[in-house]
């Protein structure tokens, strides 16, 4: 959902008029899986990070500052991923006593009609972005643990390298 939303922002901040539509050729079925899809980005998003933010919690809750920094970072987990379900709900699924049908033709119209959910479209870059930035967050987390720790030098940036794969 968030790459073909991007493409349409950008030419819409562009300055250049749609000429098709994206979704004229897709049915019914194809709309739904492509709200499920969009649906599931907040789960698959949320809990890894979360997952990771529990075990920094069982390894480095000896200091408060970081164990108030791993909550943080929960928050932040939650605040970026949970919204998209609403927003998904609100822009991609048909409203009350409408069909798919009707709903794909609808938003099929409004994207060629520059009538696109602007408000979506902002989300999508806005909670690329915050997913970005929230990952750089984990990764950077304990690399000032990891250089407090009694160990060689060597050890110490062999543990660093171990951790700063997530960096591919």
């Amino acid at each position: 959902m968030g790459h073909p939303s991007l493409l349409v922002w950008c030419e819409i901040r562009a300055g250049r008029k749609l000429h098709f539509s994206i979704l004229a050729g897709l049915g019914p079925l194809t709309a739904q899986i492509l709200y499920a899809e969009a649906a599931l980005l907040a789960p698959i998003s949320f809990f890894p990070k979360v997952s990771i933010l529990s075990l920094y919690r069982e390894i480095f809750t000896i200091q408060r500052p970081m164990r108030s920094a791993i909550y943080f970072g929960l928050v932040l987990a939650e605040l970026q991923s949970w919204p998209t379900l609403a927003f998904t709900s609100y822009y991609l699924a048909p409203h009350a006593g409408q069909t798919w049908s009707e709903f794909r033709r609808k938003l099929s119209y409004e994207l060629y009609a520059y009538d696109v959910p602007r408000t979506l479209l902002y989300w999508v870059v806005a909670q690329g972005a915050a997913a970005v930035l929230l990952d750089l967050y984990i990764i950077l987390l304990p690399i000032p643990l990891v250089l407090k720790l009694h160990l060689p030098r060597k050890q110490r940036l062999q543990v660093l390298g171990i951790s700063s794969t997530a960096l591919m």
